[in-house]
């Protein structure tokens, strides 16, 4: 299931009783510098076993610190961004 805002300004309204094995965050919100800010609350977080934020500067985001303290395995999005560079590197030389 994909939750999305309407725009930058507006809020996700996620469903009350929210629950899955994984939950992504795939936006830009908790990125450097603004690392205070985060998009999922705890009582929605609680409902999940791993967390992935496709963040990774900081490296332990609002998100998954959040998660974490409600018992989720947290990834963050460095390896998705090594695996991005070693493809392009393939594309732009080996192609």
């Amino acid at each position: 299931t994909f939750y999305f805002r309407k725009d930058k300004l507006s809020e996700i309204e996620f469903p009350k009783n929210m629950l899955g094995d994984i939950i992504i965050n795939t936006t830009p919100v908790g990125m450097y510098p603004n690392i205070h800010d985060n998009l999922v609350n705890e009582e929605i977080l609680k409902n999940f076993k791993i967390a992935i934020d496709l963040i990774y500067n900081p490296e332990w985001t609002r998100f998954m610190k959040n998660a974490q303290k409600q018992g989720a395995k947290c990834v963050n999005g460095y390896f998705m961004l090594e695996q991005q560079a070693e493809k392009s590197w393939e594309i732009w030389n080996y192609s």
